[in-house]
Formats: C-alpha cells, structure tokens, sequence
C-alpha cells in the first residue's frame, strides 16, 4: 500500500535534513508542515511525521462516497424523525413531548458515543466500528418494523438500538476523511454531511407515500432494506490510511493524544461549549415543521413534503460553505451562517401560507446546513496533529450528544399540547444566537493562537 512506503530518497541522504528540507518534503507529501520546530501549531502535523495525505484522486473520493452513504443511512434518517413524529402523536397515545425523547435519545447515541468511538478510530478500528455499526443499525430497523405500537417497543428499536448502531458509524465516517484530506478537508467533509440530508430528502417522502400505502411496518422494511444496500457499499469503499497503532511502521507513528492538553485548550473548551448551546435550539424545525404546518391549516400534502424541501435545501448548505471554508477557514465561515439560523428561529412565526413555509423551509435548510457540516471541521483545525482528530471530534460531539437529548424534548414540553410556538422557538433562537457568540469567542482564541485570520 501507498501509506506504508518509506521515503528511500532520505535513507540513501548521507547528510542531515535541514528543518525546511523537512517542511518542503511534508508539503510535497501533502502532510501538515510544523509551524516551529518546538511544538506543533494546532491542525500540524508533528516533526517528523511522513504521514502522506494524497488530497484528491479516486480512492481518496470513492472514501468520500461511501461515507456520504453511511450519513444518508443515518443522519439523514434522523433528519426524518419529524415523519414519525406526526405518526406516532396518533398512534401511540403520548403527549409531542415524550414522544420527541424517541428521536432525541437516538440522536444523542448518535454522538454521545464519540469518546469512546473516536479513542478507537485513533487506534485504527475504523473499519471495524463501520462493519458493526452497520450490523446493529439495521438490526434495529428490521426490529423497528415489527413493533405493536407501544412506546416501549418502540424506544427500545428506534432510540436505543439504531442509536447504537448510528453513534458507531458517525464519527468513522466523519473522521477518516482527515486521513485523505488536508487542503481540501472542509469541502469532503461538506460532501459527506450533505449525505444526511439527502437522506433527509428522499425518506420523509418514502415514509408518509409508503405508510399511507402499505402500512407503517412495511415502510420502515423498504427503507430498512434501501439502507442495508447504502451500508454494505460503504463497508466496501471507507478504509483508513493510518493501520491499528501497534502495525505501523516507525515513518507513521504519532504521539498518543494528549489528553489533559486537549481538555485544558481554551479554544476548544469554548467551541464546544458553542457547540452545545446551537445545537440545544438546531433541532426544533426538523423535529416539527410538519406539526407546526399541519397546525397552521396548510394542505396535508404540502405539509408532509416541508422536511424533505428544508432538507435538500441543506444539501447546498453543507457543501458551498465548506468549499468557500477551505479558503476562509471553518470558524470564519460557521458564524455568519449560525447567527443567520438564529434569526430566521424567530421568523417561522409569521409563516402561515404556503409559500412562506416553502420560504422558510429553504432558507431555513441552507443557513442551518452550514453549521452541522462545518462544526466537525472546527473541531479538526483545533487539533494539534491528525492522530488526535478523532478524539477531538468525539469529546466535541459530546456537547451537541446532550444538547440533542434534551433540546427538542424542551421545546416539545414548552410546546404543550395548546400548541403554544412562541415558547419554543425563543428558546431555541435564544440558543443558538448564545451558541454564535459562543464560536466567535473561540475563533477570536484560535486566530490568537494561530496568528493569522484564516481560522
């Protein structure tokens, strides 16, 4: 393999390399040059390090696709929560609120999960967390299939089990792509979120076509059955450049993450932080926006079809920023388009006609799509080398694991079953307009740290 060749032409240098012969080499390689030669800027790579990052190419795209086919499965099914949420507020007898615990619990599985799941990737299981992610996802689809109606049977296949199976296959699919991108890392990382919402797009309408048709259990079945395509050409395609740490050669070993280091960094203590309080309020929409219109006498149908319109609008929203954030860097791109969702959370009060919602379910999409895709990218320019992206990224998630759990159920009970909206949605814009303030703090930190703008 390619990642295991050693560089010949320094074995066979009777001299010494200089500090810029080693930096010019790296940047050839396509590796992340140190700043100085006493410690490692944040997102260096360390002295020494001769882990090449191609940057482009078939193999490194063919990752690409199969990781947007692991966020279509999983995120994007989340993203159509709102569909099952509608469906059960009729069939299962409880109140929006405890019936939002279901999509909130698998949402926080989703990325609660990443300490443990990015300690791992580090190691280099990542085809192996993928493989058994995929086997307990679908698992628990099929199960999901075959429940009775009762909430339990429900929580248990749907909150629990594809949570488990969906906290597996995230941060993999996420994190490898450092492995294969450095320049040009936002931009994949972009393309590989926007699989969520596409998935976003195309189950909603599955759902509400196929539940009126042929049934709740055999709907599930047939998206059950779409995603076990979807992950078995993933399983194929994702491979990680870096082998399990105890195989690699000598020319591919890092430091093992410093994890006081990583804990005490200002920055990303603050960007976490932010993170949590965007993604406390994020939700609201995807998880009612076929409620609210549905309560506002729009037509059922348009209504059934507003998340998959707000969702395919996000797909723009995770790819144009992140081009443009290669360029600008992620922190100077993620504020504008966080405090813009903010703003627009307060305004899906005035929508009651048809084209508002259609109005407010595009802009809505592309503003919010900016900040899921270009919050692991944050977390990631934050790192002090590639060998601690993946636990970076994990402890990150574990704000938005929490603020997920607990962010749509609040915004549900301030709901009530009056359908009081102005509750919820000044919770929520009040969070996400803290959670903005919150990274324009920690950009401000990092571009100290950094000495330059483009952070």
């Amino acid at each position: 393999m390619a990642s295991h060749k050693v560089d010949t032409k320094s074995e066979h240098d009777s001299r010494p390399p200089t500090a810029k012969t080693m930096i010019d080499r790296d940047e050839e390689k396509g590796v992340d040059a140190p700043s100085d030669g006493k410690e490692p800027a944040s997102g260096d790579s360390p002295a020494g390090n001769t882990f090449p990052i191609p940057d482009g190419g078939w193999r490194a795209w063919s990752v690409v696709f199969g990781c947007a086919l692991v966020l279509f499965s999983t995120f994007g099914y989340v993203n159509a929560f709102g569909v099952y949420q509608a469906y059960y507020s009729q069939h299962l007898g409880k109140s929006d609120s405890v019936i939002s615990w279901i999509g909130s619990f698998q949402l926080w599985m989703l990325f609660a999960l990443g300490p443990p799941v990015g300690k791992l990737f580090d190691e280099g299981y990542c085809r192996h967390l993928i493989a058994v992610g995929s086997l307990i996802y679908v698992f628990s689809l099929f199960m999901l299939s075959i429940t009775k109606n009762q909430y339990y049977q429900v929580f248990l296949a749907q909150a629990l089990g594809t949570g488990l199976g969906s906290g597996l296959l995230f941060l993999p699919a996420t994190s490898v792509i450092s492995h294969w991108f450095s320049r040009r890392r936002a931009y994949a990382v972009g393309i590989v979120i926007a699989g969520s919402s596409l998935g976003g797009v195309i189950f909603p309408i599955m759902l509400n076509n196929l539940i009126v048709q042929i049934g709740f259990a055999s709907a599930v079945r047939a998206t059950s059955y779409l995603i076990l395509g979807c992950l078995v050409i993933a399983n194929i395609l994702i491979a990680p450049r870096l082998p399990p740490r105890r195989l690699r050669p000598p020319s591919m070993q890092m430091p093992p993450p410093d994890m006081k280091r990583i804990l005490t960094h200002r920055a990303y203590q603050i960007a976490v932080l932010g993170g949590f309080f965007m993604t406390w309020g994020f939700f609201m929409p995807f998880f009612y926006l076929q409620v609210y219109a549905q309560s506002r006498g729009i037509e059922e149908n348009l209504a059934f079809y507003s998340l998959s319109i707000l969702n395919a609008a996000s797909i723009f929203g995770r790819v144009l920023p992140n081009f443009l954030a290669d360029k600008t860097g992620p922190f100077n791109m993620i504020i504008p388009f966080s405090f813009s969702t903010a703003v627009l959370l307060f305004g899906w009060l005035g929508v009651t006609t048809r084209a508002g919602l259609v109005m407010f379910a595009l802009l809505y999409g592309f503003f919010s799509g900016a900040f899921i895709s270009l919050l692991p990218s944050c977390f990631m320019t934050l790192a002090f080398n590639v060998g601690e992206m993946g636990i970076r990224v994990g402890i990150g998630y574990i704000g938005t694991a929490f603020a997920g759990l607990t962010g749509t159920p609040i915004a549900g009970a301030l709901l009530g079953d009056e359908l009081q909206w102005w509750k919820p949605t000044v919770f929520s814009g009040i969070s996400v307009f803290a959670g903005t303030a919150l990274l324009i703090l920690a950009r401000h930190l990092h571009a100290k740290e950094k000495g330059t703008w483009k952070v």
